[in-house]
């Protein structure tokens, strides 16, 4: 995993087994949680270009933004909502149902 808040990549337990790379990072807005504004976090993921069972190289992380798979964003506030877009698929969006407990798809096929 990659994010801005951490200087050195985050290398999680039978990392070398892993597919893909995850980048996150959270949105700004977390010092003003008391003040009741939205915060999030923004995530993206791509293949890994090395095999799978060899240590994770530094040309898997730093990749172009055209090999990422999916990318979106969680925003946390009255009602929470997952957008989420996946290559050559387009863009939902999803809101969080707390009585069911599952995300329920409330925005497809969103455009500008």
């Amino acid at each position: 995993m990659i994010t801005e808040e951490n200087e050195e990549i985050i290398e999680a337990p039978l990392n070398s087994h892993a597919k893909y790379i995850v980048y996150y990072d959270p949105l700004d807005g977390s010092s003003n949680i008391d003040a009741n504004v939205p915060v999030g976090t923004i995530f993206a993921i791509c293949k890994r270009i090395s095999p799978t069972n060899t240590p994770v190289t530094r040309e898997d992380y730093f990749r172009d933004g055209n090999e990422l798979l999916a990318a979106g964003y969680c925003l946390y506030a009255s009602s929470t909502i997952l957008c989420l877009a996946l290559k050559g698929m387009g863009v939902n969006a999803f809101t969080l149902d707390p009585g069911l407990g599952e995300y329920i798809l409330t925005y497809q096929n969103i455009t500008i």
